[in-house]
């Protein structure tokens, strides 16, 4: 969950059927901001951050293999519909969901640095490479892309 500028507070909403991110409190304000990428409903919203502007950076991880076996027996054994692939989303205040990472294997867990040039994020199951754990950021002023780096110790 997250605060905006105006007190609002938003949240993802997991539930199979249900997924998207929404505005929750305070009483009277409540409404889905998003709930489908170019419509195809997101997998399992995770994670969010809302910027200065309004705008909410999400992750959608994806459904995990537990989660899959429930939502399979919760369709009594029908195969699961098509569901977009784990991605990192942000939906600009009044917009749309724009996706912008999808090169990350599992996205979760995210925030921005305080000036918010930086979009850092974890991997639901960290990236480890010859044992060393790295974090992965987009530095907006720098590249357009993500990059991983050597966590710290």
């Amino acid at each position: 969950m997250s605060l905006d500028s105006k007190g609002r507070l938003f949240s993802v909403q997991s539930a199979y059927g249900h997924t998207g991110i929404a505005v929750i409190y305070p009483p009277g304000t409540e409404t889905v901001i998003a709930d489908n990428f170019e419509g195809m409903p997101f997998g399992r919203p995770n994670d969010l951050i809302v910027d200065k502007k309004g705008g909410v950076y999400f992750t959608d991880p994806g459904l995990n293999g537990a989660q899959a076996e429930a939502v399979k027996k919760a369709l009594a054994g029908k195969p699961l519909p098509p569901r977009l692939p784990p991605a990192v989303y942000y939906v600009p205040a009044g917009g749309k969901a724009i996706k912008v990472a999808d090169t990350i294997e599992r996205p979760n867990g995210l925030t921005l640095s305080r000036d918010e040039r930086t979009l850092f994020l974890e991997q639901h199951q960290r990236l480890v490479h010859a044992g060393v754990r790295y974090q992965c950021r987009w530095d907006f002023a720098q590249s357009p892309e993500f990059r991983c780096l050597r966590r710290p110790k």
